[in-house]
């Protein structure tokens, strides 16, 4: 009997270890069964025709305008350090922009009196000194803007002068542009006639404007002039002009209001 009870306990034991091992398995085989599900979905939702659309148009916005932003990134970096760097000229211990400026400003209003004695003389001669007055004007005007440059670039963006600015750089570039317009039509071989006269009187008449705008920065704005206290005119006192004077210092101010005032500006040190 009691070899009979041994056997017993011992099938009784073998038994529960089969089934922990069985229950065991079971477990191991549902565990793999969710993660096979589990990876089939991913499989499934990443060879999904919208998720591979998604992956491809991310990978050529990547690809673009990505690497197109970090290129002007770069290019807006250094055009910030350059910006910084751009010094406001000097000469002799005065800005360089309004002393070169004296140059273009003389010779366009010499080309346009060229012209007009070239039309009502008929003389070769005066062509030829108006050809060469423009050539001055424009070698001169290209050094005077860039020196300008410096000073616009050390005017912070939002202040009332940089609307003024904005203005005074525009007109004057287009005054470079027209000026060589001018020239080589003229090199071209364009006789003297209406169209010569008419750019030369157009650019007489864009420097005049030009150059009430860049008095308005130095005169009423104080554009890179230092202080004048107790010199005898320097103040705010009463001033004499011809009629109508006022009005018309005030209707360029009135188009200067409409500027923007942002742009480049140089980065404090």
């Amino acid at each position: 009997m009691a070899t009979n009870g041994s056997a017993d306990a011992a099938t009784a034991l073998n038994e529960a270890v089969l089934e922990a091992e069985t229950a065991a398995l079971r477990a191991k085989i549902e565990e793999t069964r969710t993660e096979l599900t589990h990876t089939i979905d991913a499989i499934e939702d990443r060879l999904s025709p919208g998720r591979i659309k998604d992956r491809a148009q991310a990978r050529v916005r990547d690809a673009t305008i990505g690497r197109l932003g970090g290129i002007g990134g770069r290019l807006t970096r250094r055009g910030k350090a350059s910006v910084s760097a751009m010094p406001r000229l000097t000469f002799a211990g005065h800005p360089l922009h309004p002393q070169l400026v004296a140059l273009p400003a003389g010779l366009l209003p010499f080309a346009l009196a060229m012209d007009v004695l070239r039309v009502s003389t008929g003389k070769r001669s005066y062509s030829q000194a108006a050809r060469f007055a423009l050539i001055g004007a424009l070698a001169s005007g290209a050094l005077a803007g860039s020196a300008g440059a410096g000073d616009y670039l050390a005017i912070s963006a939002g202040h009332r002068a940089k609307r003024t600015a904005t203005i005074h750089g525009a007109l004057n570039l287009s005054l470079l542009g027209l000026t060589a317009l001018n020239l080589a039509l003229r090199l071209a071989g364009r006789r003297p006639g209406a169209l010569l006269l008419t750019l030369s009187a157009a650019g007489t008449l864009g420097l005049a404007v030009s150059s009430w705008f860049g008095q308005h920065m130095v005169y009423d704005l104080g554009l890179r002039v230092r202080g004048a206290a107790g010199l005898p005119g320097s103040g705010d006192g009463a001033t004499a002009g011809p009629p109508g004077d006022r009005q018309v210092h005030r209707a360029p101010e009135r188009v200067a209001v409409h500027a923007p005032a942002a742009g480049p500006a140089r980065r404090p040190a």
